[in-house]
């Protein structure tokens, strides 16, 4: 019995601690979630609310520590009176909050240039910061810091339009470095341009690099900007830009004169309209090398150009794959006006209205080494494939060039070292178009391919009715059941070849067969001497 009250009251304190544990959890839930505090700024400040007067001030507070931040402004924030972090000094460490909404209303607008020329800039400071419903006055926006190196950033403009001639974002600092991701997510406004990197100038405090580890921009519907460039005048270490929708002048997956270890751009969409070009090089100076850039861009039908290479810098490496969709002018292997060292495109269906072209556009923009494939795409140019430039005098292949075509669909601007690879499958044909089994019974259908010389060679085996006829991935057919199936060869090209089958019951056994007539005979004996033995057994019994 004292063993039962021991085991009771152990389980009555166990249940106790659990519910303090409960409870505690509960209240801390409670607390993570409290509601964001909130802040109005502005020239229009409705009276029944108090406007702050210095938004850097006010977001420096203590009493802020942990939380989100919401701040409605009513009709214009100015930097100089709100105390917008600016490069001109009034700046101060804002390092406690959540997060931060800069919500518009009443017209609101956020000025960051005065009439004495001085740019003043709204830095988030690695909080990450929202900007919605404003007019941007030539405002410069950054996601990271002048003063301290942060580990994220996280930039969200919605809905926002520039009333002045350069409102830009960008996701790094100046200055000072990112040392993770900086995040940049832009949909619904009209901005002259969106960059994941900061700025190292001399002009700029001692000119310190402004470093980027990684940066990724996302831009969608309804954006109207001049120039999205996923790097910035400083290194950053791998970009990702991604474009989904909205209008663009120009997109990179480069910097903008500073160097990127690795690039990537993907344009997805048939919403997507880019009046000039999309790189995967820099938009920037010479000294912009790019190690490794891809381009992928899937259907799209408002593309005017690709070049794979920058404006001007460097790019070491390149891939560019177009797939569906139409390409209104040109794609380029290599770059505007930049060198490419290696430089590879693959284009998978759709149209390209102009020319596949593997170096680049001017005399400069020479590609060293090339390859090219088409497959079931439309060039509609001609010649369709270039490994010099459109213009005359312009650049060129300087080493081998590899081209996978079909032959007869294509001419070709030939230049250089150059070896065509035609791998295109014309036909496919089976060893039998007929063929009757017996249920169980197995036939091995053997496809052959042309040309011979075709590169993938890989055959799809499909039957139109497994149960009846069912076929492995070698062409190996198995009859299941009577009636009929078709068994067709598919090539990686869509190249087709069929087979039908008849599957038919097999023959009755043959009961003339010496050794299964035996059987059978046996087997009748045995049964009736069975039966005898038990007739005379029960006949024995009843008769005493």
């Amino acid at each position: 019995m004292h063993g039962l009250k021991g085991i009771k009251r152990i389980l009555s304190v166990s249940l106790s601690v659990l519910l303090l544990f409960s409870a505690a959890a509960v209240s801390l839930n409670v607390a993570a979630e409290e509601e964001p505090v909130v802040l109005y700024a502005g020239d229009a400040v409705p009276a029944e609310h108090t406007a702050i007067t210095s938004l850097t001030d006010e977001l420096a507070k203590s009493e802020y520590t942990g939380k989100a931040v919401v701040v409605y402004v009513y009709g214009n924030l100015h930097p100089t009176k709100q105390g917008v972090s600016s490069g001109s000094g009034n700046y101060e460490s804002i390092t406690n909050v959540a997060s931060v909404v800069i919500e518009g209303k009443e017209n609101a607008a956020l000025r960051c240039r005065q009439g004495d020329g001085i740019i003043f800039s709204l830095y988030a400071n690695g909080i990450p910061t929202t900007l919605k419903n404003l007019s941007l006055y030539t405002c410069t926006i950054w996601g990271g810091s002048p003063f301290e190196d942060v580990e994220n950033t996280s930039l969200v403009v919605e809905n926002c339009d520039q009333k002045g001639t350069t409102s830009v974002v960008n996701g790094g600092g100046v200055s000072t470095k990112v040392t993770g991701t900086a995040a940049v997510t832009v949909t619904g406004s009209t901005l002259y341009s969106v960059s994941g990197g900061g700025m190292s100038e001399s002009r700029v405090l001692d000119g310190a690099p402004a470093d980027v580890n990684k940066a990724e921009i996302t831009v969608g519907e309804g954006n109207v900007i001049s120039f999205v460039i996923g790097g910035s005048g400083s290194r950053v270490e791998a970009t990702e830009v991604l474009v989904t929708g909205g209008t663009y002048t120009n997109v990179c997956g480069g910097g903008n004169g500073g160097p990127v270890g690795e690039s990537r751009v993907v344009v997805d969409g048939e919403s997507v309209v880019v009046t000039n070009k999309v790189y995967g090089g820099s938009i920037g100076g010479a000294d912009g090398t790019t190690e490794t850039a891809s381009v992928l861009v899937k259907n799209c039908d408002d593309i005017r150009d690709i070049c794979g290479g920058a404006l001007n810098g460097l790019t070491k490496a390149v891939t560019v794959e177009v797939t569906g969709g139409t390409i209104s002018r040109y794609v380029f292997g290599g770059g505007y006006n930049g060198k490419v060292e290696d430089t590879a495109i693959t284009i998978t269906g759709g149209t390209v209205s102009g020319q596949v072209v593997a170096s680049g556009k001017e005399p400069d923009a020479t590609v060293e080494t090339a390859k090219i494939r088409v497959e079931n795409a439309e060039i509609a140019g001609e010649p369709a494939i270039l490994f010099t430039s459109p213009d005359a005098d312009s650049a060129t292949v300087t080493g081998s060039v590899q081209l996978n075509v079909d032959k007869e669909a294509y001419s070709i601007g030939e230049t250089g070292d150059i070896e065509v690879v035609f791998t295109y499958i014309t036909g496919v044909t089976l060893d039998k178009s007929s063929a009757t089994l017996e249920e169980g019974k197995t036939l091995q259908l053997k496809a052959t391919v042309e040309p011979e010389a075709a590169e993938d060679k890989t055959i799809t085996w499909t039957s139109s009715d497994p149960a009846v006829a069912e076929v492995d991935e070698n062409g190996l057919v198995t009859a299941k059941k009577d009636g009929k199936a078709t068994i067709t060869a598919t090539s990686v090209n869509g190249k087709t070849a069929a087979c039908e089958i008849t599957v038919e019951k097999a023959a009755d056994e043959d009961f003339t067969d010496t050794g299964s007539g035996t059987k059978a005979v046996l087997a009748i004996v045995i049964l009736l001497v069975s039966a005898a033995g038990v007739y005379f057994f029960f006949k024995k019994r009843l008769d005493k």
